[in-house]
């Protein structure tokens, strides 16, 4: 988070404002390695997983 801070909405938001992002914006990149990201996609394998099981048990 203080990284985030130190940068304007307009750095962050900007599509190419650092040139290193090509075509994306900063906040992509702050979105994917933050741990919001890997908390939406624990939640998605969790509904994967249950599925699995609930096809499971509907099978036997």
């Amino acid at each position: 988070m203080d990284l985030i801070k130190l940068h304007t909405n307009e750095e962050i938001m900007t599509k190419k404002y650092y040139k290193w992002t090509k075509t994306s914006n900063l906040y992509s990149y702050f979105a994917a390695n933050t741990s919001n990201h890997y908390i939406w996609a624990i939640k998605k394998c969790e509904v994967i997983a249950n599925s699995i099981i609930e096809e499971k048990k509907t099978s036997l």
